[in-house]
């Protein structure tokens, strides 16, 4: 079957979002083998199926059991782990690898929620009207939006966007809580603006992310420029350039920037999770917003052990088989709770 980099390429394909150069170099890709010509029309008459009466699922079911029985076999794969000093890696293991990520996003692409795993909060109405449009992802689910002004939205796992029903008329203004990338259409007349508890983001035609859990507010800047405004009473706003990041404290007074690493920090915008010399505690408070569980860690010093990790969504049991290996503790699961504690 296709390698991931190959199901990423052939669903960004079918959804239109290739260049001119790219699409040449996909249609001559897929003339190489039949294998891939037999996939690629599979694949689009269940995308052509999208809005009639045909059973999507059903359909979706079938076309991966034609995958695995044609499959010559199951493919390689890596489940590595090592002390904090090397990265982590953990890959999925699947009799016919196809990415998660990707599958989602041949799904539902298109039609302007492109997400399948979103769900829409019943919304507040005056005098029979909408007033606000929320829409909300649970753990481990990721959204791509389209925006009525052309906007594009990536939002996080469990995270909640709210838009109000004449977004783009007079103004463009949202509010997030939890973790979104906008890549914001470009509008003198009207900024986009980004609300948190903490602070307002202020953007015309950039890239950009925004992240509120609860410890303040993360901008983070993939391009262009965007001008942060503190809430708390008094706050000066503060620009930040291109790869960089600012952070706002839970008190809303300052905003502290620093660079960025963008291929670390917005990795997740890809279902990936990447962790450069990281407490234990962070790496674990972030990991339960990808998975159903509850981590408790046990022990004065384990908490603040330190690993590097690269993880594409593996299975939990081999993600924490690896992370107690990388930090030499053990584990033990009692429902949804996970209890690390420091081997003997």
């Amino acid at each position: 079957m296709l390698s991931e980099k190959e199901w990423n390429r052939l669903t960004r394909y079918m959804a239109g979002e290739t260049s001119p150069a790219e699409q040449s170099r996909m249609e001559q890709w897929l003339e190489e083998d039949p294998r891939r010509q037999r996939v690629y029309v599979e694949l689009r008459e269940i995308w052509m199926a999208r809005g009639s009466d045909v059973n999507l699922d059903r359909a979706w079911s079938q076309f991966l059991e034609r995958a695995e029985s044609d499959s010559e076999g199951p493919p390689a794969t890596e489940s590595h782990c090592s002390c904090s000093s090397r990265p982590l890696r953990a890959f999925r293991r699947s009799k016919v690898f196809i990415p998660r990520a990707a599958v989602i996003a041949f799904l539902v692409l298109g039609g302007g929620i492109l997400a399948r795993n979103v769900s829409r909060e019943p919304s507040p109405t005056q005098n029979g009207r909408e007033t606000i449009q929320s829409y909300v992802t649970d753990i481990g689910e990721l959204s791509r939006i389209l925006l009525s002004d052309g906007t594009q939205v990536v939002l996080g796992v469990r995270s909640k966007l709210q838009v109000t029903a004449d977004f783009g008329v007079d103004a463009r203004e949202v509010h997030l809580q939890g973790e979104a990338f906008f890549q914001a259409a470009p509008d003198l007349t009207r900024p986009f603006l980004v609300h948190t508890a903490e602070a307002s983001t202020r953007a015309v035609g950039t890239g950009f992310s925004v992240r509120s859990r609860g410890s303040g507010t993360e901008i983070i800047v993939r391009e262009g420029t965007v001008l942060v405004t503190p809430s708390g009473t008094g706050a000066e706003a503060v620009e930040l350039p291109e790869r960089s990041l600012g952070h706002v404290s839970s008190k809303g007074r300052s905003v502290e920037v620093a660079p960025v690493d963008l291929s670390e920090r917005l990795a997740w915008m890809e279902g990936r999770l990447i962790f450069k010399n990281a407490p234990l505690r962070d790496v674990l408070r972030e990991l339960e917003l990808w998975y159903a569980v509850a981590f408790r860690v046990e022990g004065p010093d384990l908490p603040g052990r330190r690993l590097n990790a690269f993880l594409e969504h593996p299975p939990l049991d081999e993600l924490l088989t690896a992370i107690a290996m990388a930090v030499g503790a053990s584990f033990s699961m009692e429902g949804n709770v996970v209890s690390f504690s420091p081997r003997s």
